[in-house]
């Protein structure tokens, strides 16, 4: 089952759930701008096996990215498509490091091309036709540049891919939190990669652990972990926590409920940006890998969510 932009939990308690949200930036409000944010979450079988997916993607929103809403759309649509594609179980594979080597030599590759494909056939319905040039087409992938997130989540493995800026995030035993991919170093200020960006594809960051004792898994655009000062600040960990524990005594049914009203607040008291989140509630294994096998496992380091957040 496929839900875009809405906030109705997907999937099924031997693997999971998810639910996603995206608020309007109040800054974009103010300017009479769309949300350049999208994103999917889908819960069904690929090739035989039980899988949740999301995705999450954030137009740049600039004057050189005038058609960002429409390049964030599809990208998310393009990475629902890509992670629905059956991927062999680890089972064949010796090892989760070798897992983890065929998700990044496939995945990247896959999502941009497709992106590339579906804007330059919008730009050429919507113009009719792109403009000739040694950088004619670049300058026109250009306008729809947008970051995106990704994650997909079997019986045994939890695969991640990112590129650009924005927060994937899991949040084990309600208590520990891994950032699961770090960041560029090599970035000053708000720039961000991008899906637009020349040779995009060695600009992908991914990273595959296993589903374990399952946790908490969190998509978010950047304009959230901005209202709080940022991923590394205090305040925006004890917000991861406070919402685990939100659902724990909840549910997450009723949280969902509850993200629009959140991320509004965010935006007006903080960023002011587009704010998408999408959480993942992952049930633990039945078996869990074995400690052998987990090699490639990488690590990164009270809020009330009603509350407003302070920079």
């Amino acid at each position: 089952m496929v839900r875009e932009n809405g906030i109705l939990p997907v999937g099924a308690a031997d693997l999971g759930w998810a639910v996603g949200c995206s608020c309007r930036g109040a800054s974009h409000v103010r300017a009479g701008k769309p949300c350049q944010d999208a994103f999917g979450v889908w819960s069904g079988a690929s090739g035989g096996y039980p899988c949740l997916i999301a995705a999450v993607a954030d137009g740049h929103g600039d004057s050189q990215h005038d058609l960002s809403e429409v390049g964030s759309a599809i990208a998310a649509r393009v990475a629902m498509n890509e992670l629905l594609s059956p991927v062999p179980e680890d089972a064949l594979y010796d090892s989760l490091l070798s897992m983890g080597e065929a998700f990044s030599a496939t995945l990247p590759r896959r999502i941009s091309d497709r992106w590339a494909e579906e804007v330059i056939a919008d730009a050429a319905t919507r113009f009719g036709g792109i403009p000739t040039g040694s950088n004619g087409q670049e300058m026109v992938v250009r306008r729809y540049g947008t970051t995106l997130l990704t994650a997909r989540i079997s019986s045994r493995l939890i695969m991640v891919g990112q590129i650009g800026d924005g927060d994937i995030l899991l949040l084990r035993n309600g208590q520990r939190l891994e950032h699961l991919l770090d960041s560029p170093h090599d970035l000053v200020g708000t720039t961000t990669y991008s899906l637009s960006s020349r040779n995009a594809i060695p600009l992908w960051r991914t990273a595959v652990l296993p589903r374990g004792e399952g946790g908490l898994l969190l998509l978010a655009t950047d304009g959230l972990s901005d209202s709080f000062g940022g991923s590394d600040h205090p305040q925006f960990t004890t917000f991861v926590r406070s919402l685990g524990e939100r659902i724990a005594e909840f549910g997450i049914g009723r949280v969902a409920q509850s993200l629009p009203g959140w991320l509004s607040a965010y935006s007006q008291r903080g960023s002011g940006d587009d704010i998408t989140l999408v959480l993942v509630m992952i049930t633990p294994e039945t078996e869990p890998m074995a400690e052998a096998d987990q090699d490639a496992t990488e690590e990164g380091s009270g809020y009330d969510p009603a509350d407003r957040p302070e920079n």
